[in-house]
């Protein structure tokens, strides 16, 4: 894949995370054409692509599909996920310093921050917030020298990814929930509180899952 045509396929793979292009609609092959002005062939390798990151979908050769969000994947994702972590700072909670508590609490801020601001639209909001909320969690990876299964994770989920837009974009009281969770993380973390800190990661992976219920009641064409 040549740089242009990878740029092409995450421009995209964005336009599905972001929800610019809608779960269940149609992806046609000439539209991809036309508007980038390449050949069919890098096309289909853009799609294969987008196939193996379970963001489109070609169900019996009826066309491709913006893969519909799958709840059962997305929880099977956030059980994985927490349990990961949840080893990870039972790992490294009593190496944690003072700077790097100091760390992870400008991150919260920054993410507050980006709550309070009424210069940004919500999709502004929701793809800074998701930005600082993966450093957030990639400081933990980076601590246990596990830094690589954070990217592994992050290049292999993004329809987990998009799940996250859907909910933040939804609710702002989900992002909400999420720093005061945050807080009360760095806060266990900060007193080496390792009942406390283990409780709050899994607890943190699956805000929003009960609002996510009411979306599909709103959106039901977005689920399967």
């Amino acid at each position: 894949m040549t740089k242009e045509i990878e740029n092409i396929y995450h421009q995209i793979q964005e336009e599905i995370i972001t929800l610019k292009r809608e779960p269940g609609s149609l992806l046609k092959e000439a539209d991809i054409v036309r508007k980038f002005n390449i050949s069919r062939t890098p096309v289909r390798d853009i799609l294969s692509h987008l196939e193996c990151d379970k963001l489109i979908a070609t169900p019996r050769s009826n066309g491709t599909y913006i893969s519909k969000i799958d709840m059962d994947y997305i929880s099977d994702i956030i059980y994985v996920r927490s349990q990961i972590e949840i080893s990870i700072l039972k790992e490294i909670i009593d190496s944690l310093t003072p700077g790097d508590i100091v760390k992870l609490k400008m991150i919260v801020n920054d993410q507050e921050e980006i709550l309070h601001n009424d210069h940004f639209s919500r999709a502004t909001m929701v793809e800074k917030f998701l930005e600082l909320e993966g450093l957030f969690i990639k400081m933990f990876y980076q601590k246990a020298a596990k830094e690589s299964i954070y990217t592994e994770l992050a290049h292999s989920q993004y329809a987990y990814k998009r799940y996250l837009y859907l909910l933040f974009s939804s609710y702002l009281s989900a992002m909400i929930d999420t720093c005061h969770q945050s807080e009360e993380l760095i806060l266990s973390l900060g007193k080496h509180n390792h009942k406390k800190a283990t409780e709050i990661c899994c607890n943190q992976k699956y805000i929003g899952l009960e609002k996510i219920w009411q979306i599909k009641v709103t959106h039901p064409n977005y689920f399967c």
